[in-house]
């Protein structure tokens, strides 16, 4: 396992480690994200949607149903495929 990339990376980790439901507390901890970020050091991004992303692309799903999934929009998905193919 990699470091965590900032501290509710790091938060949310020890929550799913302790066995609390993945949807919520990805869910919860993104409005900490949202509120937070640029007054502190917070990514703007989850790193665990980085990794669903990551995971779902090597699986061979599209970029839309991967979007879906994980809110982001379409585009994104496909840039973000693009890099990851290089």
């Amino acid at each position: 396992m990699t470091a965590p990339a900032d501290p509710l990376h790091d938060a949310a980790l020890a929550l799913l480690a302790a066995g609390l439901d993945a949807a919520i507390v990805c869910r919860e901890l993104a409005a900490v994200r949202q509120r937070w970020q640029g007054q502190s050091y917070i990514r703007a991004r989850d790193p665990l949607d980085d990794d669903e992303i990551d995971r779902r692309l090597a699986a061979g799903e599209h970029p839309e149903h991967v979007a879906r999934a994980v809110g982001r929009h379409r585009s994104t998905i496909v840039r973000r495929r693009s890099r990851w193919l290089s």
